[in-house]
């Protein structure tokens, strides 16, 4: 029996807001003759049709609008269940990921509040990019994340929280940096290619929200400039700067004071989005309404402008 799998559900919901058994098909990520299949049987099986074709297009029958409606229904109790479950199991405990440098430095303000107004919850704290994030995001592995991204996820509850510039990075014995002063000079792609042609570039690892911002800003050059490799640690890449190992773009965050190290703004500016992710069937239960709004309220005392 078809009627009332959640599975199916999602297919009739799906036909009827792409109103094309084509465009759903390929939502669906499943073959037009197998959901053509499987509407002919559901409609025999509940008696009458569902779908009135017209030309290319499936439109609801008055039998269809009921069974969209408790359709929606029935997942809708589907995912508050899960919710509930969910809250119940990981009431004492919540993971979250997040990215080095300015995510563990915001958890490291958020902890102590966080701690001290619920005592008996354990929080969990990983490092790691976004890709790896999401992935551990789909699988349950974890609660919320704290990341940067270049585009807004749909696949999740998203939480803006703010934006964080990237500096170019370069050792101060560079003759630039005796004749520019780095609060008074933006470098555009114009500059880039006239200051620096036979520089080399040390980017985050790849996948890194900076190394994707940044080496898409390379495409828009009407030169490519030389990548001398990808390091995990920030930390790593301003000590080869500062050894003058090659240039580097680095993040507010991240920013050290330092003698021997210049940044300077990109013009355009280059920002990644900061945000909070966690899943569409968490539950918002009391303790991770207060660790999300701690987040918010700190983040914006926290992070540079």
């Amino acid at each position: 029996m078809i009627l009332m799998d959640v599975k199916y559900l999602n297919y009739v919901l799906t036909i009827a807001s792409e109103h094309n058994l084509h465009r759903a098909a390929e939502k669906l990520y499943i073959s037009q003759p197998s959901l053509s299949q499987f509407l002919t049987k559901l409609e025999a099986e509940v008696g009458t049709p569902l779908f009135e074709r017209r030309s290319k297009d499936l439109l609801l029958t008055e039998a269809g609008r009921l069974y969209v409606e408790t359709a929606q229904t029935v997942i809708g109790l589907r995912n508050k269940l899960y919710r509930d479950i969910s809250n119940l199991i990981y009431q004492n405990h919540l993971s979250i990921a997040t990215t080095s440098q300015w995510g563990m430095r915001l958890i490291s303000q958020v902890l102590p509040a966080f701690n001290q107004n619920h005592p008996d919850v354990m929080v969990e704290i990983t490092e790691s990019f976004f890709p790896s994030m999401a992935r551990r995001l789909q699988n349950r592995e974890v609660d919320i994340c704290l990341a940067s991204i270049v585009h807004l996820e749909t696949d999740y509850e998203i939480i803006p929280l703010g934006l964080e510039e990237i500096y170019l990075t370069i050792p101060s014995q560079h003759p630039f940096c005796q004749q520019h002063n780095p609060d008074h000079t933006c470098i555009s792609g114009e500059m880039l290619l006239n200051a620096f042609p036979d520089s080399s570039f040390l980017l985050t690892t790849k996948g890194s929200t900076t190394q994707v911002l940044i080496e898409t800003r390379f495409r828009e050059l009407p030169f490519h400039p030389r990548i001398l490799g990808y390091f995990d640690n920030i930390n790593t890449i301003l000590h080869m700067v500062e050894d003058n190992t090659g240039m580097a773009f680095t993040p507010a965050s991240c920013v050290v004071f330092n003698p021997n190290i210049c940044y300077y703004h990109l013009d355009p500016p280059v920002c990644r989005k900061h945000i909070i992710a966690y899943r569409k069937d968490l539950a918002i239960s009391p303790v991770v309404g207060d660790l999300l709004r701690t987040i918010r309220e700190t983040y914006s005392n926290l992070m540079p402008t």
